[in-house]
């Protein structure tokens, strides 16, 4: 009983075309990323700001209740329709992510209201597991008309994983597996690595296998402690 969100509801301002549907090893960014979904989830939702033309039946679109709003406001509409009481998140425009990571992270997040990864003192919000108890938190920020998934970081009284960057390395560099495809430069950057790694990939290993639990193991969690009202716990 897990789901999967994918935030699909951007402008793709800064790319000049619809990203969703740039091709990345002969599919478009949406659909990789979907099928990415349902290989960690019993349940997809996209959030989105029209409806796409999905051919699976078994993806829901969620459209957000106002318009604008950011990835806030698509969190919240999603987080509420899933039949789950936890979701993993994340976004087409990060094509890098590895099942093993992702899996990682939906075993580490039992405990927590936010499961995410941090490194180089930043943390990846489109790469995460919320639980439901963070629905009055979001719609909080939103009242306050905040609109990026940051801005719920700050609330008070969330307990939060933060992933640390050396348990983030276990399955690849981490400024590869985040990297942002927001501008056409970032997309003829990514393009270019994805070819140099299927160039050196192993043909026995470059399966699309789903990765099992037993070989993504959790993170190790520290102490907990305090910090400015939150829970928080490195995992490692």
């Amino acid at each position: 009983d897990f789901s999967a969100i994918v935030l699909a509801g951007g402008w793709s301002s800064r790319m000049g075309t619809d990203k969703l549907f740039l091709e990345w090893e002969g599919q478009p960014l949406f659909e990789k990323a979907v099928a990415k979904a349902h290989r960690i989830a019993d349940e997809v939702i996209v959030s989105v700001n029209h409806f796409l033309p999905i051919a699976s039946p078994t993806v829901r679109q969620v459209i957000d209740l106002v318009p604008g709003q950011g990835p806030l406001m698509g969190l919240f509409m999603a987080l509420t329709a899933c039949r789950s009481h936890r979701a993993l998140v994340l976004s087409p425009d990060i094509p890098f992510l590895s099942d093993g990571l992702l899996l990682s992270i939906k075993g580490a997040s039992p405990s927590f209201d936010l499961v995410v990864p941090r490194w180089r003192g930043c943390t990846e919000p489109l790469c995460g597991v919320y639980s439901k108890t963070v629905l009055p938190a979001i719609e909080a920020c939103l009242k306050k008309g905040e609109r990026s998934l940051k801005a719920l970081f700050q609330t008070d009284g969330l307990s939060i994983a933060y992933l640390s960057e050396g348990f983030l390395r276990r399955w690849g560099d981490p400024a590869l597996m985040f990297l942002n495809l927001n501008t056409p430069e970032d997309y003829r950057k990514a393009l270019i690595l994805l070819r140099a790694r299927l160039s050196t990939a192993n043909p026995l290993r470059n399966r699309a296998d789903r990765v099992t639990l037993e070989t993504a193991s959790p993170p190790k969690f520290g102490k907990e402690r305090i910090n400015a009202g939150r829970l928080v716990r490195t995992g490692d």
